[in-house]
């Protein structure tokens, strides 16, 4: 159960740092090109949910496969 656990976090703190990673250069990126994603707090709030949520889903889903990928098998279910 500890494994589990351990595992599901892991692969949650994974898929925080993928997500924050994107998130981070396509800001970057779009700076540089002089795109500006926001014009008012509305906007940027938007975009912050929009980043939340998204962690939230893959963090979730990262540590769902940390559990199936790294979990060993056993044959009772």
């Amino acid at each position: 159960m500890i494994k589990k656990i351990s595992l599901f976090v892991s692969g949650f703190a994974a898929g925080l740092i993928v997500v924050f990673t994107i998130f981070y250069a396509l800001g970057h990126g779009l700076e540089y090109f002089d795109i500006q994603l926001y014009k008012s707090e509305s906007d940027q709030q938007r975009n912050f949910n929009i980043y939340v949520l998204t962690s939230l889903v893959v963090g979730v889903l990262a540590g769902y496969l940390f559990n199936r990928w790294f979990l060993p098998q056993s044959s009772d279910k």
